[in-house]
């Protein structure tokens, strides 16, 4: 995926995650825009939770993680993640075979978010 696009992925995620407010911590103490857990960001980073409000450092995490999940993949099975594994690796990778319902549910949400991101950038 290029950078625009993986840029264009990350609002759709950062839409669906939280509706894009860089103060949201969710129930398991995700933080940013983005809901990073607590110990994925304090491993792609050394800077503290409370830049976590900062949407450019939070994007710089947020990218660095899912570059490793990404490489992680390709390592794995000799591929680029196709969009529903991409998503998957974000949001749950431990299910990325065995996605439930709910998983389906957020990959469509996250693709229709995408595509008007998409669509946004054709029209400029």
């Amino acid at each position: 995926m290029t950078s625009i696009l993986l840029a264009h992925f990350l609002v759709a995620i950062a839409k669906v995650e939280s509706g894009e407010n860089d103060h949201a911590i969710g129930k398991a103490g995700e933080v940013s825009r983005y809901q990073i857990l607590p110990a994925v960001w304090k491993h792609h980073t050394k800077m503290s939770l409370k830049d976590a409000v900062n949407p450019d450092m939070a994007k710089v995490v947020a990218l660095d993680y899912l570059n490793c999940e990404i490489d992680w993949f390709k390592s794995a099975n000799g591929r680029e993640p196709n969009f529903t594994e991409m998503t998957m690796l974000w949001h749950a990778p431990h299910r990325i075979q065995w996605p439930s319902l709910d998983d389906k549910d957020y990959c469509q949400r996250v693709w229709n978010l995408f595509r008007v991101e998409v669509d946004r950038e054709k029209v400029k």
